[in-house]
């Protein structure tokens, strides 16, 4: 069950393996040839129970057996990496926390979480990289809780569906040191949220979902993102509030791609607001169907605003597609389809420095078919009436 200060001989990176043993494991050095490295340190792992001392990296699997309980995974103050590969069926809950700032923390489970009553996954991360590989997942709070208030990336991959009944079914969290956030899902369904990502660090954002997000409460994905850019792919989204909501005050671009339905119940379907160090903003979407507005956008970086909809927007109570491009922003491109909104179709401010375009391909119903207030000459607070040289609008007829 322990290793201390043991010495191997090897070509690479020395491992401390935890081999099976019918009640708890033990773990051995890996040895090949024919440099040092010392062990130091003690490594437990019980069906229940997996704490860490050992300064090298370790890789640990636990047992087969049903746990029917709770499973804690603790990596202490100065440890190596950590990875642990849980084998275990009827897991209520695990709770891990990697103590080691120098080291990364790995977690794969390969049976599904689906007990009642249980609990999901909650890792905290003080350490470098945090990585979550998991099956199905039924929880009574986040299905998955993930903060990495450490100096590396944190990827979270489900390979199956999961749910919250009560909360976020994924809530995961970068901390100002941090780097990327990377999520990939299946289906998911969450009281609060589907997804919740926040990453105040300075790497990029990607959330990737294969399947249907459904929220309760609040919104399908919110993201919010720091470093870089912030990208999102999904098909079908509902949410209470939005379907997505997303803002990024990162120094790249924001890349929406939905292909499926975004359906938002009580506010807008698809929000999004580039602030003043980004680059580009780019929406890419099938169906809209929104309590109010269907898209709201707000640019206020340098690069481009560009939102198209390949086939039909409802905004029940507001307008249809709401582009603002603020005084640093690019060109702002529409390209639409059948809109049909209680205010405006399309409304557009354009106030940066480049053109605005309008395409549409189908029928705009609404108090305003396409609403551009006038803009402001450079250093005026005149208005000066909308030209081809910055408006362009375009009305492709069916045949």
């Amino acid at each position: 069950m322990t290793i201390i200060g043991i010495t191997a001989f090897t070509t690479s990176k020395a491992y401390a393996n935890c081999l099976n043993s019918p009640s708890n494991q033990n773990c051995l050095t890996q040895e090949t040839t024919p440099s040092s490295s010392t062990y130091s340190g003690n490594t437990t792992n019980q069906d229940g129970y997996i704490a860490n001392d050992n300064t090298d990296p370790v890789n640990i699997s636990t047992s087969d057996n049903p746990l029917n309980n709770s499973l804690t995974i603790i990596n202490n103050a100065e440890a190596g990496d950590l990875n642990v590969t849980v084998k275990n069926t009827n897991i209520k809950n695990i709770y891990s926390l990697n103590n080691s700032e120098k080291a990364a923390i790995s977690i794969t489970t390969t049976a599904d979480m689906t007990m009642p009553n249980s609990f999901g996954i909650s890792v905290n991360n003080a350490g470098t990289n945090l990585t979550l590989n998991t099956q199905n997942i039924n929880s009574q709070t986040n299905a998955i809780y993930a903060v990495n208030s450490g100096t590396g990336a944190t990827s979270i991959t489900i390979n199956g569906d999961i749910s919250s009944v009560n909360s976020d079914a994924i809530y995961a969290e970068n901390d100002p040191a941090t780097t990327d956030l990377t999520i990939h899902t299946k289906n998911i369904n969450g009281k609060n949220n589907g997804i919740y990502a926040a990453n105040f660090g300075t790497g990029s954002t990607t959330v990737t979902a294969e399947g249907n997000i459904t929220a309760t409460n609040q919104n399908g994905i919110y993201a919010f993102n720091h470093g870089k850019d912030l990208t999102i792919n999904t098909h079908n989204v509902q949410g209470s509030q939005s379907g997505i909501y997303a803002t990024n005050e990162g120094t790249g671009s924001t890349t929406i791609t939905a292909k499926g339905n975004i359906t938002a119940t009580n506010s807008d379907a698809i929000h999004i607001e580039n602030k003043s160090n980004t680059k580009d903003l780019i929406i890419k979407t099938d169906n809209i169907n929104a309590k109010m507005n269907g898209i709201y956008t707000t640019n206020n970086g340098t690069g481009i605003t560009s939102i198209t909809v390949s086939n039909d927007i409802i905004a029940a109570n507001g307008t249809g597609i709401f582009a603002q491009n603020l005084n640093t922003a690019g060109n702002l491109t529409i390209n639409a389809n059948n809109i049909n909104a209680e205010l405006n179709g399309i409304y557009i401010i354009n106030n940066g420095s480049g053109s605005a375009s309008i395409t549409t391909a189908g029928t705009i119903q609404g108090q305003h078919q396409i609403w551009h207030p006038r803009r402001k000459q450079p250093n005026s607070s005149k208005y000066q009436r909308q030209s081809d040289q910055w408006f362009h609008y375009r009305r492709i007829r069916r045949h």
